[in-house]
């Protein structure tokens, strides 16, 4: 049994809704006496006063209403923004047709709804984008505004000349957090702010931690996907000492905050590897054991050769991560913003990406 396109239903604005239940609804004329203002052309009109209450219940109504009706596709959009992989899904947005061939035949392609936003929105300046957040700030802003000021943020903080719809698929609809980290882990420049709060203020920490590891791992630089660390055997002891391992418990939350395992047995490659992979993931890698070969006898029990594991690698286009590929391309976007010295390691290796 096939699939069952629904065709999705247009999202309400939070002023849509306010104005809405300002002026048409029963609550409206219980809550909101009118109060008489002079109106076009000078008559007098009765009309519902502003309320900064009830534009926020107008926010959480409209929330409400357009998670109900576009959940699916919204969280879906969410997900794969995140770097995520989603599979078997059907996307649910099939209102937006584009005419192929000799235009008689029309091709329906689904589109997410967060991508889809800011490739409709337009170029603004950054004098225009002051003044839409003005806007924004005293809720007179129209429908699209936001999605300006989302699009000239993403060329901004990526620094590129325009976004397409390629960009999009690659690196998502949002802001990476992964490669402000990885800017703020290869420049030993880097100025924090003291004035930090909350877990903003254990980000020195974090950058801390992220090159001690790199450091044990035998790595120039995090895109250094060429290099083998040494065998588990030879590394345990090393990886002991350091901040990450002798206090796993605490030190793991600032990566994942999700983190269960209180302790970490140096013994075991795959826990091992898991808990590294704490660290990768928030600088867009991951990083797998290199296979060494197989054992020359057969396990009498699974009937295979077992295989032989060398040191770990930095992957570098993994599924599911952007890996070494993508925040490379990143990073060569950001090379003429950075304050570090252009001989650094991590900088000469983007020449080969």
């Amino acid at each position: 049994m096939g699939h069952k396109r629904i065709t999705s239903t247009r999202r309400e604005s939070v002023e849509e809704v306010y104005q809405f239940n300002r002026w048409a609804s029963d609550e409206a004329r219980r809550c909101f006496p009118r109060v008489m203002r002079r109106g076009e052309g000078g008559l007098l009109e009765y009309v519902p006063p502003e309320d900064p209450i009830a534009k926020l219940l107008a926010h959480n109504d409209a929330e409400t209403t357009n998670g109900q009706t576009h959940f699916y596709e919204a969280f879906t959009e969410l997900l794969k923004s995140e770097g995520h992989i989603v599979r078997g899904l059907l996307q649910l947005r099939f209102d937006e047709t584009e005419k192929v061939g000799d235009g008689t035949q029309e091709e329906t392609r689904p589109t997410g709804f967060l991508k889809q936003r800011l490739l409709e929105a337009t170029d603004i300046s950054s004098q225009e984008f002051q003044r839409i957040e003005r806007l924004v700030q005293k809720r007179a802003h129209q429908d699209g505004d936001v999605a300006k000021m989302d699009r000239f943020k993403l060329i901004r903080f990526y620094k590129i000349r325009r976004l397409n719809e390629e960009f999009l698929d690659v690196y998502g609809a949002k802001p990476l957090e992964s490669l402000t980290f990885l800017l703020q882990v290869i420049d030993p420049f880097h100025q924090w702010d003291i004035t930090e709060i909350g877990r903003a203020s254990y980000r020195p920490v974090e950058v801390q931690i992220t090159r001690e590891i790199l450091s044990t791992l035998g790595l120039a630089h995090p895109l250094d996907h060429e290099h083998i660390s040494e065998p588990l055997e030879t590394l345990a002891p090393k990886l002991l000492v350091t901040k990450y391992f002798k206090e796993y418990d605490s030190c793991v939350r600032l990566f994942n905050t999700r983190a269960k395992r209180a302790v970490v047995d140096l013994r075991d490659r795959k826990g091992v590897t898991h808990a590294l992979n704490h660290i990768f993931k928030k600088i867009g890698l991951r990083i797998s054991l290199s296979q060494a070969g197989r054992e020359t006898l057969v396990d009498p029990v699974t009937k295979k050769r077992a295989r032989i594991y060398g040191g770990w690698q930095v992957e570098y286009d993994p599924r599911g991560t952007l890996g070494v590929k993508h925040m490379a391309q990143l990073l060569k976007l950001q090379v003429f913003h950075l304050s570090v010295d252009p001989s650094f390691d991590a900088l000469e290796a983007l020449s080969q990406y």
